[in-house]
């Protein structure tokens, strides 16, 4: 009888533990514990990956809209590399390239400063450190814009690492150049980003 109630025991530890470990492992699935000012009222209108190891998809309020992936990223240093690498595509749509038809006017293809996304290392409102990315975008939502008559949207990128959950994330708030009011609530949306706690 000590026999068979030992090995009960034994099973329901088993099982009650791998139960808790199944929970807490998926608990952070997605950007669940991202933080961000009004975010019960985003609605997500398309999810392009939902694993236990990375999300993408979109997310909309209003004239607001987000690019959100997460990645997990088990130190520091693999998240850095995830944002040099975003960082790299994107000045390199920027960089001088060859003319496709080289002629008396130009041999390459450049595009003014002011065009160029601005990167900047910051602190978020609650201390966490954050690369921020702002650039213009096309009415197609891609970045490359060498004219101005061709921008559509202004792109508010930050892309983060959570320490506690050992995840990365890439948020990117777009809204039109037009709408000031939507700059301004996509700016205060970047800076109230945080990490939750997975538990």
């Amino acid at each position: 009888m000590k026999k068979i109630s030992f090995v009960f025991m034994g099973l329901l530890v088993i099982v009650v533990t791998g139960s808790l470990l199944l929970f807490f492992r998926n608990s952070c699935r997605g950007y669940a514990c991202l933080s961000f000012a009004d975010r019960q009222n985003f609605r997500e209108i398309e999810q392009v990956e939902n694993t236990n190891i990375s999300y993408s998809g979109t997310l909309t309020k209003g004239s607001i809209h987000v690019r959100l992936e997460a990645y997990l990223a088990p130190t520091q240093d693999v998240a850095e590399r995830f944002t040099q690498a975003k960082v790299m595509q994107l000045q390199g749509l920027f960089e001088v390239a060859r003319s496709p038809y080289p002629g008396v006017l130009s041999n390459e293809i450049v595009c003014e400063d002011k065009f160029k996304p601005v990167v900047k290392e910051t602190s978020l409102s609650n201390g966490l450190g954050a690369t921020i990315i702002t650039g213009y975008l096309n009415d197609r939502l891609q970045y490359g814009i060498c004219l101005d008559d061709q921008i559509a949207y202004i792109g508010r990128t930050a892309m983060l690492y959570c320490n506690d959950q050992k995840k990365w994330y890439y948020f990117e708030a777009i809204t039109k150049k037009s709408d000031p009011k939507a700059n301004a609530d996509a700016t205060h949306l970047i800076q109230s980003l945080k990490c939750q706690k997975p538990f």
